[in-house]
């Protein structure tokens, strides 16, 4: 099923930080401070998306921004037309035929998550959110069982592992501790009755020391692709702590 340019558009919006779509740039040789919109991430992502159009980028730009983000589906972004469909039938179920459609209000819960992040999402189990300094943070699919969360952790795993041998670690004693937390995270999600304090803490270690490395790519004009892989998962595996243990 071909993409549209709005669902590419929600794609980016959704999954992709400012860093996040600077690195794409550069993987595809777009000139990311000639886009429109400065430090302004949705206006950067339509910039880009109206770019690729331009330059005949536009597959591209789907095919690196798909594999960026494997555990979501482009193509199952919302159109105008679906969005406008669920819509009307979320409004026709909630009430009968001879009742007007209430407005009801806009159902928000906020998250507030380890360290100086904060966010808020409006249903699904992807979030975006974003910190006090202005960063964009995203928040993998975030697992609802002990099965989802283990595969994960492996996947989690296999990300910091190729990180450690890619050397996007600023040091050797970051890489141990990552192995060491992961290695503890890992032997208490197999307990019987698993520790969620002892998890939350081990995940909260790990997400500084990802963070840290991914600045510290950014500063030095790096990609860091595992370590920009690594943290949205983290990020998923570290909300779903108290609801799945």
């Amino acid at each position: 099923m071909a993409v549209t340019p709005t669902q590419l558009n929600q794609f980016l919006n959704q999954y992709f930080s400012l860093f996040d779509l600077q690195t794409l740039c550069l993987e595809l040789n777009i000139p990311f401070e000639d886009l429109d919109g400065g430090d302004n991430r949705a206006a950067k992502a339509l910039s880009l998306v109206k770019y690729a159009q331009r330059h005949s980028l536009y597959d591209a730009v789907v095919t690196h921004a798909q594999a960026q983000r494997p555990n979501a589906r482009l193509g199952d972004m919302p159109t105008p037309t679906q969005s406008a469909a669920q819509s009307a039938t979320t409004a026709t179920a909630a009430n009968p035929a001879d009742k007007p459609a209430e407005k009801s209000a806009e159902q928000r819960v906020e998250y507030h998550f380890h360290g100086p992040v904060t966010g808020a999402a409006i249903g699904g189990s992807t979030l975006t959110a974003q910190n006090i300094a202005g960063r964009d943070i995203n928040i993998g699919p975030v697992p609802q069982t002990r099965d989802e969360f283990a595969a994960q952790l492996q996947q989690l795993e296999t990300l910091l592992q190729q990180a450690i041998a890619a050397k996007e670690l600023p040091t050797t004693h970051d890489a141990e501790t990552l192995v060491e937390d992961l290695e503890d995270v890992v032997k208490e999600v197999k307990a019987e009755q698993p520790r969620n304090g002892r998890i939350t803490r081990r995940l909260e270690d790990m997400t500084e020391i990802v963070d840290s490395a991914g600045k510290v790519a950014e500063a030095a004009g790096k990609t860091g692709a595992f370590i920009l892989k690594a943290a949205p998962i983290l990020a998923g595996l570290a909300k779903a702590v108290q609801m799945v243990f």
